[in-house]
């Protein structure tokens, strides 16, 4: 029996399982690059964004960053909540052990049994569940999914219609032992139904940020 955050996550999903086929997926993650300063990678970023080679461009995070960006891959596929991502989610992520090793994860973690203090409150309006643990479900989604790299592409894919906004050069770079931020100006482009600036107006420049780190004595990017 599952928790009730669980149960209700997993409801939440059906309409997507139920609509994908099921199909397998094998594969390791593409293997982080080292690059000998912060420069030389955020250049490769910029590069590998602008040609849309993604799987390039997840090899440039730190494992932490790949994490993060696995992650919000799944969320974005639950929010979406189409035909398209559910066949995406089955085809990458292991579900049929994922709200098992989160409640396996939690008892160890918290001493908590999830299924045992749900049972016999399926029907209780008054009935408060244990706290959710957010990094803890996280680290079980990130566990469970197939080929990392390659569930990241599949899911950026959806938004390829987008343009590629331009990225400028990576500005006041500093420097912190193994850690250094930056940032660079993003001129933002229009998506496909969306407005245009105003009539001889410049478009919108975005003053994005970048955090990078040493890994192994090279430097990837910590943030996308």
């Amino acid at each position: 029996m599952s928790s009730g955050f669980t149960d209700w996550f997993a409801a939440s999903l059906v309409p997507l399982f139920l609509l994908a086929a099921s199909c397998a997926s094998s594969g390791g993650d593409t293997t982080p690059n080292r690059y000998q300063s912060p420069t030389a990678v955020f250049d490769a970023y910029r590069e590998a964004r602008g040609k849309r080679e993604l799987r390039k461009l997840f090899s440039l995070l730190t494992p932490e960053a790949q994490s993060h960006a696995v992650f919000e891959s799944f969320f974005e596929c639950t929010e979406r909540g189409s035909k398209q991502t559910g066949a995406i989610v089955t085809k990458y992520v292991d579900l049929a052990t994922l709200n098992d090793d989160y409640e396996n994860q939690y008892k160890k973690k918290h001493g908590v049994d999830l299924a045992k203090v749900q049972a016999g409150h399926e029907n209780d309006p008054t009935f408060v569940p244990p706290p959710h643990d957010e990094q803890l479900w996280r680290d079980a989604v990130v566990a469970r999914v197939k080929d990392k790299a390659g569930f990241f592409e599949a899911v950026a894919k959806l938004s390829e219609k987008n343009p590629v906004s331009p990225l400028g050069d990576l500005e006041e770079l500093a420097v912190h032992g193994d850690t250094a931020t930056g940032h660079a100006k993003m001129t933002i482009l229009p998506r496909p139904g969306e407005s245009p600036p105003k009539a001889g107006g410049p478009p919108p420049i975005y003053d994005k940020p970048f955090k990078f780190r040493r890994v192994n004595g090279g430097w990837l990017l910590d943030s996308l």
